[in-house]
């Protein structure tokens, strides 16, 4: 991860990674794309874009304070070239990676997890998104925002009106 520390933007450049693979197979339901090589999303509170990149992908705005967090959202302390090796060279794994380049496993909170693979059951992404969003706009804190667009924070466990 690259932060100057004028900018809230930071650069991931490291190995394969693409935002549009992690966030449109259906393991994370916070972020949307907004335009063709944007997405948006809320994790935890902290708000953030993501823009794919000929050389990886952009972050912003990152704040120093959250720069770790979003190492481990992301995964960015483990090597995937690694891992990969260590995969049988006639594997389903193997044959995963090569079709997918650049999709890393997210570090989740844990119930936010819980909640949405509750509501996966039987719902494509799409509506999973929508029932997550309507959830959190019912329950949630709403979050400031430059652009003007409401966003709302997954409250966590402790702190839901049940």
């Amino acid at each position: 991860m690259q932060n100057s520390s004028s900018s809230p933007v930071v650069s991931i450049t490291q190995e394969a990674i693409d935002p549009c693979l992690i966030f449109e197979c259906g393991q994370a339901f916070r972020f949307n794309k907004v335009s063709r090589d944007t997405y948006f999303g809320v994790v935890e509170g902290r708000v953030l874009f993501v823009r794919k990149t000929k050389e990886g992908m952009d972050l912003y705005p990152v704040m120093r304070r959250d720069m770790e967090f979003w190492r481990e959202y992301f995964d960015l302390g483990s090597s995937y070239r690694k891992i990969i090796r260590s995969f049988p060279k006639k594997s389903v794994l193997k044959e995963a990676v090569r079709e997918f380049p650049g999709l890393r496993l997210l570090n989740q909170p844990p119930f936010e997890t819980l909640i949405t693979f509750i509501i996966s059951a039987n719902n494509n992404i799409k509506r999973i998104k929508g029932i997550v969003e309507k959830l959190c706009a019912a329950a949630g804190q709403p979050i400031e925002q430059e652009k003007g667009s409401a966003s709302f924070h997954f409250r966590r466990r402790k702190r839901w009106p049940i």
